[in-house]
């Protein structure tokens, strides 16, 4: 085997042929050791990172669970939470009690339930804190159906009872 060194291409020595050897045998016992599970656990945040939420909500198990202890998450990052999929809203640096449930002006539900409202009256969408308001849609809150009467471009940080006749109206049955 020959080795270019310095301009000069060369044979390697005895000692140089053992450590290449003995590299290549670390690196075969690494990759024989690591099961399937350990990576994917290693590429899958690169492989879903460009996956729409459409596809995301049946991959849960290949995303992060959420965690509470301090870690930076950024617009768009999505976690698992008691197997639901989640969507960060607003960049933030976790805290423990503001899990997904709690602090929805943070995160989005995005699992399998929340998908199937499309804002229509017979499929609204259920209102978190947070959330965009679109002009024409339907959402519920409280057991209650809102109708929205104009686009709110930003996330809106209230609940729809305080954007009566601002965002929304109350639809009586």
């Amino acid at each position: 085997m020959k080795k270019f060194e310095n301009g000069v291409l060369r044979d390697l020595t005895e000692q140089e042929l053992e450590e290449l050897e003995r590299r290549r045998e670390e690196a075969r016992k690494i990759i024989v050791q690591m099961t399937a599970e350990e990576v994917l656990k290693l590429l899958a945040p690169k492989l879903v990172s460009d996956v729409p939420d459409d596809t995301a909500k049946h991959m849960i198990d290949y995303f992060p669970v959420w965690d509470g202890e301090g870690v930076s998450y950024a617009v768009g990052d999505r976690v698992c939470y008691n197997r639901t999929l989640y969507k960060c809203t607003l960049a933030h640096t976790s805290q423990v009690s503001w899990t997904p449930t709690a602090a929805t002006n943070l995160w989005r539900n995005i699992s399998e339930e929340a998908q199937e409202a499309d804002g229509s009256i017979e499929h609204p969408y259920t209102w978190e804190i947070g959330m965009t308001s679109y002009e024409g849609k339907y959402y519920t809150e409280n057991n209650k159906l809102y109708l929205c009467t104009r686009d709110s471009i930003d996330p809106l940080n209230f609940s729809i009872a305080d954007l009566i006749n601002i965002y929304f109206s109350e639809v009586v049955n």
